[in-house]
């Protein structure tokens, strides 16, 4: 009985969660305008390469204090699940790993 209600309670938080993010980011203006002001952004009227540079170095910047914390839940939930013998642990684990790349060694690899 306990297993069933870990999972109702889990799947209920998680639930909640997207449903957080979904109502912070229900309009399309309104990912743009946090993108935006996350990267430090301010349209200037001139697309050019290194202003699309300077954005995502900017966006890599604000979002790395967010990864980190997110990273490590991840890995916290894969590790639990790996050492419990979940089949959804190494899916997970994988996923925490390849956005950790791609945030953290984002930048070097378009140098």
């Amino acid at each position: 009985m306990t297993t069933v209600t870990n999972r109702t309670g889990a799947l209920l938080l998680a639930l909640l969660a997207l449903a957080a993010i979904a109502v912070l980011l229900s309009t399309e203006t309104a990912q743009l305008a946090f993108l935006q002001k996350a990267a430090g952004y301010t349209p200037a009227g001139g697309n050019s390469f290194s202003g699309a540079k300077t954005y995502l170095d900017n966006l890599q910047g604000g979002i790395a204090p967010l990864a980190i914390p997110a990273c490590l839940i991840g890995l916290s939930i894969g590790g639990l699940g790996l050492a419990s013998g979940q089949q959804w642990a190494q899916r997970t684990l994988t996923g925490v790993l390849i956005g950790a790349t791609i945030i953290f060694l984002g930048p070097q690899i378009l140098a």
